[in-house]
């Protein structure tokens, strides 16, 4: 399967952002995961994520908040009451999301701005 160039952009981000974070940090996730990403980025893209900003200020990739999001809660997220508080979140967003693209993309409705 090729990976589209947003993947491998979001890839370029996520490294970046590994070599950001601590060395403790960055070792709880697993070695064959950060070469995955390294192996697999785009070599020519660069973000410049400026380690004094909040990441939400970077206009990182959506991918590559999601996957800053899953490493959390995978690898940094050590209490199970926050895992549990992210889960739900992440579940309600998923369902949002979910719900805007059956309104989006249901068929009566599409028919129906065509054919008013």
């Amino acid at each position: 399967m090729e990976l589209s160039i947003n993947t491998r952009q979001a890839y370029s981000e996520i490294d970046e952002f590994l070599g950001l974070i601590t060395e403790e940090k960055r070792n709880e996730i697993p070695k064959k995961l950060r070469d995955f990403f390294r192996e697999e980025k785009d070599t020519s893209y660069h973000k410049n994520i400026n380690s004094n900003i909040p990441i939400k200020e970077q206009n990182l990739k959506e991918e590559t908040l999601a996957i800053i999001a899953l490493l959390n809660l995978q690898y940094w997220c050590k209490d199970e009451r926050e895992k549990e508080r992210l889960q739900q979140i992440y579940a309600n967003n998923e369902n949002k999301y979910q719900a805007k693209l059956r309104e989006k993309y249901n068929p009566d409705n599409i028919f129906k701005k065509y054919y008013k």
